[in-house]
């Protein structure tokens, strides 16, 4: 069943298997039903949560590459969502994740580039910590984040390889 859930988890993290995200049919009605798809937070938050999953597994694997893509990616969605949800439901989007993450984030990017674990187990905790206080910022508390105990992905081996 876990497996299932990972792969379930993945593949609306990566394209959705072209389900219809909540709250579409009502972005069609005012946009018009030919209006290009465009996720919604929440599938942007979902594909963040992967890549933070797979951060933490890099990062204690050692496996620095890995962790330096994944947080790139983690950025790049982030990013994304902030600069297409800037607001949403009156509550300034943007402006919370810059408050409560961008410190977060560039402690665990220096953590990454200096290959420390130590640093890196620190910087990820005080992201994951942030991750969840942004949450409760915005009026969703009941979105906890906390370190994974197993990898959302299990068919990617972590190990550093030569």
């Amino acid at each position: 069943m876990k497996k299932m859930v990972a792969v379930l988890a993945a593949g609306l993290a990566l394209g959705g298997f072209g389900l219809v995200g909540p709250g579409l049919a009502d972005e069609e009605a005012k946009q018009g039903a030919n209006a290009p798809y465009m996720q919604g937070l929440g599938e942007f938050m979902l594909a963040t949560q992967l890549h933070h999953n797979k951060i933490f597994f890099a990062g204690d694997a050692g496996n620095w590459e890995l962790a330096a893509y994944e947080f790139d990616e983690l950025k790049e969605g982030l990013s994304n969502g902030a600069k297409y949800y800037p607001t949403l439901d009156d509550i300034a989007v943007a402006d919370l994740m810059k408050a409560n993450i961008d410190g977060p984030l560039d402690k665990l990017d220096k953590a990454i580039e200096a290959k420390n674990k130590g640093e890196f187990a620190s910087a990820y905790t005080a992201l994951t910590n942030a991750c969840t206080n942004c949450h409760s910022a915005a009026k969703h508390a009941f979105i906890k984040i906390q370190k994974p105990t197993a990898p959302m992905i299990t068919n990617q081996n972590y190990a550093v390889t030569k």
